[in-house]
């Protein structure tokens, strides 16, 4: 598949340029308008997908609950903002809770899910400071230890690779110098840590800050604290939530300037509330929260922000457009610079030949307009689909309403083009469907092999067929609903009049197919 574009961001600017994708890779970069392009967005923004090191939950969802289902829930819905690659957050709680919220991302991986990558696991807590622990719960919080630590990541099947702790809670920086040793990412946060402290906690190892500004000491002239130190230490790397409440345009804007454009990593920190209706009862850390009309969450009944439910399409649109940060940096802070930090820049981050085909196409207010003539799903999901249709044909050529169809599947699927999907659908309920309409049903689908010959070569008898219509909508949805494009059902009886489209009354175009 070749998409294309007048601004593909390529090599840190935008570029006239194709992208050819093939089994989740990008196995080539053109020139604009070297090959026939699938798709061609026009003037649009293809950026590389965005990458989120510190979110909690959305959809109803907080990491803390350990139930595979709504995990797997949030990681096939959060691409609608061009998130592509996440590490599920914990909330600093007691050893029972973290246990079985660690282990149950790990299931969920090895069982198998859909939609945004889970690159590991971020353990927010329980190593942190008591004055600067903002709504994490008092009650859990706990001094570092190594053999502790090693226990939640037995649990987690080694999937813990970022840690938020209080460096100068850690006697000999003992965590911190396992932890940087053992693959896992130390981010400063949640603590009381001096300058000169800070400085300690990075020359053992730590290598980044979390939610710069908030949950720290703050910056004094003669006391600069943790945010003098994200400020002056430029080579190490700091989130930063970016949704113009936790901190000030301005602070973003003089935060960008001092990291520079690679070494700024932009959070959501985003909770359950994330993506649901206004209103309602939340928690985290087991304590109440409310959500207020500026997007933040607060402990319930104080001033205490407990976290956001910043989308990352908008965060960047802040950046750009009211801090004034330049798009480069902006871009950085959610795609290549959180690659890097996490040690994936060799596949994720960028537009480049051999990387994951994590695309995100922009508009110019930043909405998102998602890749459509191709369904990339997973081998799982294709083999699932395939035997659903199947059964049906089956069922149909048993009823004698098929002469010469064909079922072979073929083997290494990986993705299937939209239009062969339009016309296995569509085949699909032709055969199943009941015919409301006695008479000729006329398809407006080009529903040919490539040698020109039609996949299904009969047509049905429609006296015959007595299945409900409804029924097989239904299932057909379950199947395709968190998937791909609006492909469009459509007959006419035989006067031509439409009984099934967009023509039609009541007629409701399917999802976008979102990437498995």
């Amino acid at each position: 598949m070749v998409l294309q574009s007048r601004r593909v961001w390529l090599a840190g600017q935008f570029v006239p340029a194709q992208l050819e994708v093939a089994d989740g890779k990008i196995v080539n970069v053109y020139p604009f308008g070297t090959k026939t392009a699938d798709v061609d967005y026009g003037n649009k923004r293809i950026v590389p997908g965005f990458i989120d090191v510190h979110t909690h939950g959305a959809y109803g969802f907080d990491t803390n609950d350990g139930e595979p289902e709504g995990l797997r829930d949030w990681m096939r819905r959060i691409p609608e903002e061009g998130v592509t690659s996440i590490l599920p957050t914990t909330v600093t709680q007691m050893p029972e809770v973290l246990t079985k919220a660690v282990a149950n991302v790990a299931k969920v991986v090895e069982e198998g899910y859909e939609g945004a990558e889970i690159l590991g696991i971020h353990f927010e807590g329980p190593y942190l400071d008591m004055e600067y622990k903002g709504a994490q719960p008092p009650e859990a919080i706990a001094k570092p230890t190594v053999e502790q630590f090693k226990m939640y990541q037995e649990a987690a099947h080694g999937m813990i690779k970022y840690i938020t702790m209080a460096p100068e809670h850690d006697p000999e920086f003992a965590l911190t110098k396992y932890c940087s040793q053992n693959g896992v990412v130390v981010s400063m946060g949640h603590s009381s840590a001096s300058y000169e402290q800070a400085l300690m906690g990075i020359a053992n190892g730590a290598m980044s800050m979390t939610h710069v500004y908030n949950g720290m000491t703050p910056y004094h002239h003669r006391k600069p604290g943790l945010v003098g130190t994200a400020l002056r230490v430029r080579d190490i790397y700091g989130e930063i939530i970016c949704d113009g409440c936790h901190s000030h345009l301005a602070a973003l804007n003089n935060f960008f300037t001092a990291k520079g454009r690679d070494y700024s990593i932009m959070i959501s920190d985003s909770l359950r509330a994330k993506h649901c209706p206004p209103g309602g009862n939340y928690e985290l850390g087991g304590h109440p929260i409310e959500i207020g009309e500026d997007g933040l969450a607060r402990l319930k009944g104080t001033d205490t922000i407990a976290g956001s439910t910043l989308n990352i399409n908008k965060g960047l649109r802040i950046l750009v457009e009211e801090a004034m940060v330049p798009f480069d940096a902006a871009l950085n802070s959610c795609t290549i610079n959180p690659a890097r930090v996490l040690r994936v820049d060799d596949r994720k981050g960028k537009l480049t030949a051999g990387y994951d085909a994590d695309i995100v196409v922009l508009e110019d207010d930043y909405a998102l307009d998602t890749p459509s003539n191709e369904l990339q799903l997973s081998r799982s999901t294709v083999d699932r689909c395939f035997d659903f249709i199947v059964s049906e044909l089956k069922e149909a050529q048993n009823a004698g309403l098929l002469e010469d169809a064909s079922s072979d599947k073929t083997t290494g699927v990986g993705r299937i083009d939209k239009a062969i999907a339009q016309a296995f659908i569509i085949e699909a309920l032709t055969y199943r469907a009941s015919w409301l309409f006695n008479g000729e049903c006329t398809y407006y689908a080009d529903m040919a092999n490539p040698d020109g010959t039609r996949l299904f070569p009969s047509q049905p008898d429609a006296a015959t067929i007595k299945a409900d219509w409804q029924k097989v909508v239904t299932e057909c949805q379950k199947f395709f609903a968190d998937y791909g494009n609006r492909f469009q059902l459509m007959y006419t009886d035989k006067s031509g009049k439409s009984v099934a489209g967009p023509d039609a009354e009541g007629f409701n175009p399917y999802e976008s197919y979102r990437r498995a």
